[in-house]
Formats: C-alpha cells, sequence, structure tokens
C-alpha cells in the first residue's frame, strides 16, 4: 500500500517513473561496484502480484503445484541475468500498524461476504482472496526448493529492508509500496506489478526524482507522506486538511501533492 495516492502522482511526472532495463541496470551496478547485484524482494507483495486469479483455481484451494512452478520461472529468470533475490516477510503485526490491520481485516470480511454471495447466485465473484497457506506453502519453496534467502522480520517489514539496502547498497527492492520511495534505501526501487519477465523491463520510481520535481529536499518526504496518508495515519484523518488547504476544490492529484509540498517547505 504505501502513501495514499503517491504512485498516482509519480506515473504521471517522468522525472519520478520510467521504464527500466534491469539486466542494463545490473550490468551497470556490477561494473561500478565491483559487487554482485542483489534484489530485496517484498514477498507477500510478489505473491499476489504473481498468483493467477483469473483462472478460478483460488476458490477450490490453490493449486500450489502450479504456483511453485510461477515462482521456480520468476526466480530463474533472474538468476539469468546473474541478480540474487531476497525475499522479506512480515512475522507480525507492529504496534504503531495494528488499527491499519483491522480496517484491513474489515474489509478482507466484507470482501468475503460479497464472493460467497456471488457464489450462492452462481455468479463469479468480482473480488478475489489469496488461497489458505499460499503464504507458508511459498516461503517453504523458495528456501527449501529454490534455495533463495528468505527472511521473516522481527520488525516492520519495510524498515528492515530499507535499513538493510541502504547498509549493504543494495541494488534494488522490488514491491508496489510507495514507502520505498520515500525512504532512502536501495540504488532502485522496481514496481512489482510493471514487471515484465520476458523484457525484464519494470517501471523505476526516483526518490530524487519525486523530491526534485516537488522542490522538497529528500529529508523532507517523510513529513509529506505523513500529510498525505499511509500505514500508519490513514486517509480519513487527514482528509479534512487536504480539503482546507485545496479550499475544497475537486480531487486533483497533482495540485493535491503540490499543495502539500508547498506547505511542507
Amino acid at each position: 500500500m504505501g502513501v495514499i495516492h503517491l504512485e498516482s502522482f509519480l506515473r504521471k511526472h517522468r522525472a519520478c517513473c520510467w521504464t527500466v532495463d534491469i539486466k542494463q541496470l545490473a550490468e551497470d551496478y556490477r561494473s561500478e561496484t565491483g559487487k554482485e547485484p542483489i534484489i530485496l524482494v517484498d514477498g507477500t507483495n510478489c505473491f499476489y502480484n504473481l498468483y493467477d486469479f483469473s483462472r478460478g483455481d483460488w476458490l477450490l484451494g490453490g493449486q500450489l503445484l502450479l504456483f511453485g512452478k510461477t515462482l521456480e520461472h520468476f526466480v530463474s529468470c533472474f538468476k539469468d541475468i546473474g541478480v540474487e533475490l531476497i525475499f522479506y516477510f512480515d512475522s507480525y503485526i507492529t504496534p504503531q500498524k495494528i488499527y491499519e490491520w483491522k480496517d484491513r481485516q474489515k474489509m478482507r470480511v466484507e470482501e468475503q461476504k460479497e464472493i460467497f454471495t456471488s457464489l450462492r447466485e452462481g455468479v463469479l465473484p468480482k473480488a478475489h482472496l489469496m488461497p489458505p497457506l499460499l503464504g507458508a506453502c511459498g516461503r517453504f519453496f523458495l528456501k527449501y526448493v529454490l534455495r533463495c534467502k528468505v527472511v521473516l522480520t522481527l520488525g516492520e517489514c519495510d524498515e528492515e529492508m530499507v535499513r538493510y539496502a541502504r547498509d549493504k547498497d543494495v541494488f534494488a527492492i522490488l514491491s508496489q509500496d510507495t514507502d520505498f520511495v520515500i525512504h532512502e534505501g536501495a540504488r532502485y526501487y522496481l514496481a512489482m506489478r510493471s514487471l515484465d519477465l520476458k523484457t525484464m523491463n519494470t517501471k523505476n520510481f526516483s526518490r530524487l526524482g519525486l523530491a526534485r520535481t516537488l522542490s522538497l529536499k529528500p529529508e523532507q518526504l517523510p513529513l509529506l507522506a505523513t500529510l498525505m496518508g499511509n500505514d500508519i495515519i490513514s486517509y480519513d484523518s487527514v482528509k479534512p486538511f487536504h480539503d482546507r488547504i485545496c479550499l475544497g476544490r475537486s480531487f486533483d492529484i497533482s495540485k493535491r501533492v503540490t499543495k502539500l509540498a508547498n506547505f511542507v517547505k
């Protein structure tokens, strides 16, 4: 999830978001640093984006063997270009995110109600849910079959990934969480949802590009993220403030983010 509406803003500005060739970036990183490129993968987000919901198998329990083959193909695509993957997963809900987690569980219950209503009516549900135990089985498969490094975090997953990436000068983070744009971490933040395994191209979201676009210092971005709303500060709690500084005008993400950035200055 990350910062509310920030990805929409990033995608509208070429200085913040552009297509990259992961293989070429990895070769440049290897030549510049003399180190082998490592990508830290947001595991839960990866599973959600790799799982094929279009088949309807999730309704019957998941087709875990097929998902295992999907994971194997995913990992092999990166091995073929000389990139090591380290998968990160949350091990528990941190206290600062417990309220956001509760809200998500309530939303999930409502989605489950809609799914069962659709099934009773003989209609394929519009909503979908991850099959039970997919996460646990997926982690086991990555570690013991594909021999990947798997990390279960003791704290906030995003924070531990960013800290490790910054301390080790890691090549990239692969996720779909705009929190990674806000904090200094890996050299590149690569979008999981835009990843094309055939070409190994995806979108790169730039922290420095965002700061330059808004005429902010990079260290001011966490304050901007707080004012926009994120996993800790709910959007509902900051929306009245947004309406006040935007004079209650119709929603325009570019104007709204610019107004908030001007306030931060």
